[in-house]
C-alpha cells in the first residue's frame, strides 16, 4: 500500500509541474468566462444553459487533463528509464499502475474544483430570469389600469 501512495504522489508531482495541465486549466477557465456569450439565445433559460455549459467544461476540461497528463507522464518516464527502473525494485506492476491511477486521479480532484467558482452563473453574469416559475392568476385589466388612450378610444365608440 505504501508503494502504491508513494508512486502515485510522485506522479501527482510530475502532473502538476507540467506546463500543460496549467495551459488546459487555463483554457477552461477562460471558457468558463465567456459562456455567457454563448447562452444569450436561450430565451429565459439563461441561467440554466449556462450551469450545463459550466458542468459540460468543467467535465471536458478534466478528461482533457486526465488523457494528456497519464500520457505525458507515462512517456517521460518510459524515456527516462525510471519505469524500467522502478519495476526492477520489488513493486508489482499492479502497484505500478495503481499508483499512477491515483495520481492521475488526485490530480483531476484538485484541479475541476478549481474551475468550479468561476462556472457559476451568478459570479460571472447578472443574469435574471425573464419569466418566473410561479404561476399567477390575473383575473384581467382592472378599471383604471388601462392607458388613457385606450379609454378615450373606448368611450367615443360608446356614444
Amino acid at each position: 500500500m505504501s508503494n502504491i501512495y508513494n508512486i502515485g504522489r510522485i506522479t501527482y508531482q510530475e502532473a502538476v509541474r507540467q506546463s500543460l495541465f496549467y495551459i488546459v486549466l487555463a483554457v477552461s477557465a477562460v471558457l468558463l468566462l465567456i459562456s455567457p456569450l454563448f447562452c444569450l439565445f436561450a430565451f429565459g433559460e439563461e441561467l440554466s444553459m449556462m450551469r450545463e455549459v459550466g458542468l459540460a467544461t468543467i467535465t471536458f476540461g478534466g478528461i482533457l487533463i486526465a488523457i494528456l497528463t497519464a500520457s505525458l507522464v507515462i512517456t517521460n518516464e518510459i524515456e527516462n528509464l525510471t519505469a524500467i527502473m522502478l519495476l526492477s525494485k520489488p513493486v508489482r506492476r499492479g502497484e505500478f499502475i495503481l499508483g499512477k491511477f491515483a495520481g492521475i486521479l488526485f490530480t483531476i480532484l484538485i484541479a475541476c474544483p478549481r474551475l468550479k467558482p468561476i462556472s457559476r452563473p451568478e459570479n460571472i453574469w447578472p443574469v435574471r430570469p425573464r419569466c418566473s416559475l410561479t404561476p399567477t392568476v390575473s383575473s384581467g385589466p382592472k378599471s383604471g389600469s388601462w392607458p388613457k388612450v385606450f379609454t378615450a378610444v373606448s368611450s367615443r365608440s360608446q356614444s
